[in-house]
């Protein structure tokens, strides 16, 4: 018995011979796992960059091409109010394909800013109205969240150029202590909330409310006719 203040030297806890192929075995699966994991990602981002593409050189670029047509029918064929509807038509079709790509760039890591920026830029480019975008912090984002805000961003510039006929037109998008936002402020005609609501006219508005709330935030609405509409996502 070792005397009083004395210590015994511990024996190195070395592995048993017999049992080192298998601590080998478990670290070899370890590292393949994580291997194939790379190896799925970036063969899912493949797929991605390569459905983009085909989405921009090919339907994209028909819709587009379907809208121009209609729109110089439009100004010469006697039943204007059906070439109006086609027209209509293939433009939500062209934006709601853009928005998809939007979606895929998004899944590339792309910061929130600078998707916004593209999407002000693509609805300048095709509706004539002054977007000013005006960005207050970095709002840190993942990919659910930002295709989220992308897609309740692309609702609402639709509606305030489409229905509302605005002009001008300001995104903000601000980080605070507690909570983000994003509001689009528009000096279109307006409408009636309630009522758009009511008559079953506002599948876009409850869309970007579902959303928001799946994102555990909220979006308000509010807009009077010919006063212009201030749609507001507040996440947490």
């Amino acid at each position: 018995m070792p005397h009083a203040g004395t210590t015994r030297a511990r024996k190195p806890n070395i592995p048993h011979p017999a049992t080192a192929p298998a601590a080998l075995l478990a670290a070899g699966i370890i590292v393949s796992g994580a291997w194939q994991r790379r190896a799925m990602r970036r063969a899912v981002e493949c797929e991605r960059r390569r459905i983009r593409r085909d989405l921009h050189d090919g339907l994209s670029q028909e819709l587009a091409f379907i809208a121009t047509l209609a729109q110089r029918l439009e100004q010469a064929a006697p039943e204007e109010a059906t070439v109006a509807h086609l027209r209509s038509a293939s433009e939500r079709a062209l934006l709601e394909c853009r928005s998809a790509l939007t979606d895929l760039a998004a899944a590339e890591d792309a910061p929130l800013e600078q998707l916004m920026g593209r999407t002000a830029d693509l609805f300048h480019s095709r509706f004539g109205a002054q977007i000013e975008v005006e960005l207050q912090g970095h709002v840190p984002c993942d990919r659910e969240r930002r295709n989220a805000l992308l897609r309740i961003l692309n609702e609402a510039l639709t509606n305030a150029v489409r229905h509302g006929r605005a002009r001008s037109i300001l995104v903000r998008l601000v980080r605070g202590e507690r909570a983000s936002s994003l509001s689009v402020r528009d000096d279109g005609s307006g409408f009636d909330v309630d009522a758009a609501l009511a008559a079953g006219q506002g599948v876009g508005l409850a869309n970007m409310r579902e959303r928001a709330e799946l994102l555990g935030g909220r979006l308000d609405i509010l807009s009077t006719p010919g006063s212009g509409t201030l749609v507001e996502v507040v996440l947490p």
